[in-house]
């Protein structure tokens, strides 16, 4: 049986999921693995890419609605090639964005219910929490977290004192959970710097 792994890396903005996910494809690439990435459609910063400040080489990726869409995109995969595939390395990032259906379609994977011919391995990258220490609304990096083979928690610089950064400071925008911004909006930020906004 294929022996399917799912990985998290989770943190507060800034601390380079993303270069993670990127690592990962590169990894991928050099074993010759056929790689898919997908981004939520929410997530309008990027441009169809991953995306990081740490690499010049962004990843191409799909921008999805819902978690639902991924199925038909590895049908689509899997046809295009000339012969069989035998793994695949999947990518999801932004993933705090995307609904519960993320956690229900990565359970599948896993489980091999979906494309049990082909060796999965998963790497997804969100923010664990919002800048009022609070999950989001669908806990779906919690859940993911929890159901990992594989769990990093990475840590950013603190934008006021220069220590490890555990968690995102929002100094602008609006009181929404959810805004999608960069450093105009938001800061790394450690426990003893970090402030509840208003």
């Amino acid at each position: 049986m294929n022996q399917n792994k799912l990985t998290v890396y989770c943190g507060p903005m800034f601390s380079r999921k993303s270069g993670e996910l990127l690592n990962a494809a590169d990894r991928a690439g050099c074993a010759k693995e056929k790689t898919i990435a997908f981004i939520p459609h929410k997530d309008t910063r990027s441009e169809c890419y991953i995306k990081s400040r740490a690499f010049n080489n962004p990843c191409p990726a799909i921008q999805i609605q819902n978690a639902y869409e991924t199925i038909q995109h590895i049908e689509n995969k899997i046809a295009s090639e000339d012969r069989p595939i035998k793994s695949v390395t999947l990518l999801f990032d932004e993933a705090q964005f995307f609904h519960r259906d993320l956690i229900a379609i990565i359970k599948k994977l896993l489980s091999n219910e979906l494309f049990p011919e082909i060796k999965k391995t998963i790497f997804v990258a969100g923010l664990d929490l919002d800048a009022w220490r609070k999950t989001f609304k669908d806990e779906v990096i919690p859940v993911l977290m929890a159901l990992a083979d594989n769990v990093h928690k990475l840590t950013a610089i603190c934008f006021k004192c220069g220590e490890p950064a555990i968690f995102t400071q929002k100094i602008g925008g609006s009181s929404n959970q959810i805004e999608i911004g960069d450093r105009e909006i938001y800061e790394a930020r450690c426990r003893s710097c970090h402030t509840i906004p208003a």
